[in-house]
């Protein structure tokens, strides 16, 4: 009778080693997928963020191109060579509306 009570609680114990071994193996997949998930969607936002930056950069640079290139075209009209090709120091240009640059007026 003794012997048997043993065997039962050694199966008992090993089951419930194994179910909890299954459910440690559920929780950590669970969280391996999550923190993955996570990795992904930093990894995108970080990609999507310097994309922008770069948008942001290349606009900076137009902007700056255009004004070179405007200031040097009224160097040409007015016929001074003396005219700096940079804007003067701490000028930026007013942005135009979306309803001016469509023509529209709200």
């Amino acid at each position: 009778m003794g012997n048997n009570l043993a065997v039962t609680l050694a199966i008992g114990g090993l089951g419930l080693t194994g179910i909890l071994g299954i459910i440690w193996q559920v929780r950590a997949n669970k969280a391996r997928r999550l923190k993955a998930a996570l990795d992904a969607y930093a990894a995108q936002e970080i990609a999507r963020m310097k994309a922008a930056t770069d948008l942001f950069a290349d606009r900076e640079i137009a902007r700056e191109l255009f004004w070179r290139k405007r200031i040097k075209a009224r160097a040409r009209h007015i016929g001074t060579a003396a005219v700096k090709s940079r804007p003067r120091e701490g000028f930026t240009p007013k942005p135009r509306s979306l309803a001016a640059a469509d023509g529209r007026n709200r």
